[in-house]
């Protein structure tokens, strides 16, 4: 029969053997935790995986800063073109005449404008803001401007 000693032998040899798979899967898992440092202590460990983080903490903010200054820029140029051919003199002439408008996101920029005909050619620039001009504008340049 079994005696008290050998139940109490094989409960320690069972904890024993739990103690030894936990011990090899705890150091897995710390061999994996300090790699890629040359710390011998855990705390150096952490400190140098904080330090890391501060780096990357502030590389981040730079590209935040970078990426507003950059949505900042963009918004300020020109980002929509448009162009209208057309015909200003019906009984003479094609459609050599045009409208081109160079506005930014917020709709500022400005509409220049061509008329051709035979004898002369006149150019225009009126300047826009928010999609309006203070300036009288023709079908043309208001079809780009919308456009």
């Amino acid at each position: 029969m079994f005696s008290y000693v050998n139940i109490t032998l094989g409960l320690l040899t069972v904890i024993c053997i739990g103690l030894l798979g936990s011990h090899i899967y705890l150091r897995r898992k710390i061999k994996r935790f300090m790699i890629g440092t040359d710390a011998k202590t855990y705390e150096e460990a952490l400190v140098h995986i904080a330090t890391r983080i501060q780096v990357l903490e502030k590389d981040r903010d730079i590209l935040i800063e970078a990426t507003n200054n950059l949505d900042t820029r963009l918004r300020k140029s020109i980002t929509h073109t448009k162009m209208v051919r057309f015909n200003p003199f019906e009984d003479a002439g094609s459609n050599q005449s045009f409208a081109i408008g160079l506005l930014n996101e917020e709709g500022d920029g400005v509409v220049v404008s061509s008329l051709y005909a035979r004898e002369r050619m006149s150019v225009f620039a009126k300047p826009i803001q928010q999609h309006n001009s203070s300036h009288e504008l023709t079908t043309e340049e208001y079809s780009v401007i919308q456009k």
